[in-house]
């Protein structure tokens, strides 16, 4: 296992409170499924190695029934938590390495975007740190489904306008 006591500090600084690993358990599962009926249980993270990293709700909801019962979760505030847990590689299993350490971040308890630009800047951090240099993130994203709806409304509107010097 890869140590990653560097990244754990980074995360502390950064507001990260540190728990326990969380075990997944049946309903944990069962919770997972339920609110992922419309979508793929597994989504798929490639890399640069060609390698697939698969991240599972199910840990997700593992992490949430923990911090309930630990009385963790506060209507009126954020809840930044990171853990270390042993996670499969497809391209290291097949090569026989089985699992190596990775650092989970998670942000509980609110919807504002500021969340995920603390996620990155805490990343990108960690990944200086360790060396990388000339980091960049790239975003696409159109945003919520107003924002889509209202994108595709314009879009609709332009090519009717324009459709026919578009030719």
């Amino acid at each position: 296992f890869q140590r990653l006591d560097y990244a754990a500090e980074i995360a502390y600084y950064y507001g990260f409170m540190p728990v326990k690993s969380p075990t997944i358990e049946r309903e944990d599962v069962v919770r997972s499924k339920k609110a992922t009926e419309n979508e793929t249980h597994e989504k798929n993270y490639g890399n640069s190695e060609g390698g697939e990293l698969f991240i599972h709700p199910e840990e997700k909801a593992a992490l949430l029934r923990e911090c309930e019962g630990k009385k963790m979760l506060n209507q009126s505030q954020t809840t930044m938590l990171y853990y270390e847990g042993a996670v499969s590689r497809d391209d290291h299993k097949k090569a026989g390495k089985g699992h190596y350490k990775e650092l989970h971040l998670d942000i509980l308890g609110t919807t504002k975007s500021v969340a995920e630009a603390e996620l990155i800047k805490t990343t990108i951090e960690i990944l200086r740190q360790k060396g990388f240099e000339d980091l960049y993130v790239d975003i696409n994203s159109i945003g919520d489904k107003d924002s889509l709806a209202n994108f595709t409304r314009e879009v609709q509107q332009f090519y009717r306008k324009h459709g026919n010097e578009l030719q």
